[in-house]
Parts: structure tokens; sequence; C-alpha cells
């Protein structure tokens, strides 16, 4: 039995803002915000009107000396991006410079500890 991989995360090192991020990915409506660990650009994808992405990561370090996660904003349970959004992600992506670029999933454990599964590198 083969298993199919399950995406419902996509993450990477960059030192560019979450706003720079979100606009090389040519997000539109989007929200900023922050609390005491976590910073966040949320909007919507073109060409995937009903799909919104979170693009997050911790404000304690430095941007490039941590990752950067992105995943579908609908609230739990986490929904799995269909190939062709991981693709046109990891397209803008690496157009911006980025890579490598991680596809799996961040499974909760504590706090703001997650185990992260790699079932994709894409170079």
């Amino acid at each position: 039995m083969v298993r199919s991989a399950v995406i419902t995360d996509i993450w990477f090192v960059s030192g560019a803002s979450l706003e720079a991020i979100g606009a090389g990915l040519g997000l539109c409506d989007v929200e900023s915000d922050a609390e005491n660990y976590w910073e966040w650009v949320i909007g919507t994808v073109p060409g995937f009107p009903d799909t919104r992405l979170d693009i997050t990561r911790t404000h304690t370090m430095l941007a490039g000396e941590t990752n950067t996660r992105i995943f579908i904003w609908a609230g739990p349970p986490r929904v799995a991006f269909s190939t062709d959004l991981v693709e046109l992600v990891a397209k803008h992506l690496r157009a911006m410079g980025i890579a490598p670029i991680h596809a799996g999933r961040w499974i909760y454990q504590r706090g703001n500890e997650f185990d992260l599964v790699v079932e994709k590198a894409i170079a």
C-alpha cells in the first residue's frame, strides 16, 4: 500500500520580511499582526479565491535564523495543500531566491514546539 503525502505546511528560512514574502506570492487582501511570540501575514492567493495563506514565524529570533511557515488559514483541522498550490507557492519562493523549501506537516507538541515532518524537499 502506497501512502500519499499529506502537505499542510510549507517552510523555509529567509531573511525577507513576511510582507515581502506575501508580496512575492502575489497575495491580495493582506492582513498582518503579531503577538508575544509569532508574527504573521495572511492573504488570498490569486487563482485560488477561496484560499487564504498564513505566512508566520517567531519574532524572537532573527528572520534568517528561523523557519518561516506557510499554511492554509482555515482553522482546525488543518487543510491540505493541493499539488497545484504547492507548485505555485514553490515557484514564487524560488523566484525570490528562497531555497531549500520543505513541504509536509508541522505537528504540534506543546507551547511553541512542533515536530516537522518533511514529505518533500524542493531545491
